[in-house]
């Protein structure tokens, strides 16, 4: 292979560097040679990887590698090396970042891909040192596939609020989102609500910091959600539910499991003319408690 003239100019500057033990003990260098390539010399060695599964173990070494992979036109690699195969869904269980960068490097054509669904077991443990799924993950799968309209996240404990920003500004298609067990707030929620205006389903169960705001939020900006459920939100009242259920035309299903809301306030609710529409609603509804 011809030596590139930057990959030239980089063995000229390794080879100025004196060798042998004494060099590691005296002086720490502050990165790796390698990362000092300009990002397309980094490309072009990778383009002549003939096996994939070494292009998504290259993808996996470390966030620059991975954005500089998935970033290149299906075009730009070599012919051996070209995926037909077409996903519209991914899907991965038992995930972390190593694995959802490497399924993504995968795959051929990206802007297919309209579904992603990641779950990890229900007790996994989040501890220092452990392979996880981070907010970094879900920015560079998001940002490579730009037409998501599906978002299931299940028991990914090491997602913070940033994830549902993240979702918010990349899947402006977004119809459906689902976040099991996450840490995800009001302002996270109501981002997602502001920015994917095509929301439809939306379900958040296990977040103990979601609170009347995000109800307030989907009324004002998701106009076209028609199911919600939300389970173990303890910070929602009744009196918000009902509030969305006046404001949201297209909201044909609620269910709530593991909420505040008890039989003594519908039939409070019931008592009062003023409130008759709520009940006429709630009873219209497919309503589980």
């Amino acid at each position: 292979m011809k030596q590139s003239s930057c990959l030239g100019t980089a063995f000229q500057s390794c080879q100025k560097v004196p060798l042998g033990p004494s060099m590691y003990q005296s002086r720490v260098l502050p990165q790796d040679l390698i990362n000092t390539l300009p990002e397309a010399c980094i490309a072009e060695i990778s383009r002549h990887l003939e096996n994939c599964k070494d292009r998504e173990s290259c993808a996996s070494v470390c966030w620059r590698w991975a954005d500089i992979l998935v970033s290149q036109r299906p075009d730009f690699w070599s012919p051996f090396s070209v995926h037909q195969a077409v996903h519209c869904c991914l899907h991965l269980s038992d995930v972390d970042d190593a694995k959802l960068v490497a399924a993504v490097v995968a795959i051929h054509s990206r802007d297919v891909v309209t579904d992603l669904d990641l779950r990890n077991g229900p007790h996994e443990a989040v501890f220092a040192g452990a392979p996880q799924l981070t907010d970094s993950a879900i920015r560079f799968v998001t940002t490579a596939c730009r037409n998501l309209k599906s978002v299931c996240l299940v028991n990914c404990l090491s997602l913070t609020n940033k994830a549902a920003w993240v979702i918010a500004s990349n899947c402006p298609a977004l119809e459906n989102l689902v976040m099991l067990q996450s840490s995800i707030s009001d302002d996270g929620l109501s981002q997602v609500a502001k920015q994917c205006r095509n929301l439809k389903s939306l379900r958040i169960e296990g977040s103990l910091f979601i609170t009347e705001a995000s109800l307030r939020a989907l009324v004002q900006d998701a106009k076209r959600l028609e199911s919600l459920a939300l389970g173990s939100c303890p910070q929602i009242r009744e009196d918000a539910i009902l509030s969305l259920l006046m404001n949201q035309p297209y909201l044909d299903k609620l269910e709530l499991k593991g909420m505040m809301a008890g039989e003594s306030h519908w039939i409070g609710a019931r008592q009062s003319s003023a409130l008759f529409f709520f009940l006429k609603k709630l009873w219209e509804l497919r309503f589980v408690i």
